[in-house]
């Protein structure tokens, strides 16, 4: 499962704008260090998302950078 399979309860952001599913907040896809991923979450700056946890779920794996 990813994190953009899943509603936020809540989403906060300091910039404005809504947050992305599975692409960069500008008209390109998600790129890390060279590295595209066809699925995660776009966001400005200072971003708060809270998501109901199921019992179920056992991790969160995630990788966090800036998209230049």
């Amino acid at each position: 499962m990813f994190i953009s399979d899943l509603q936020p309860a809540t989403a906060t952001t300091g910039w404005g704008g809504a947050v992305k599913k599975d692409r960069s907040i500008g008209p390109r896809p998600l790129t890390l260090r060279g590295e595209t991923f066809a699925r995660g979450m776009g966001t400005s700056a200072h971003l708060e998302l809270a998501y109901p946890m199921k019992p179920e779920y056992q991790r969160f794996v995630a990788v966090v950078g800036i998209d230049r």
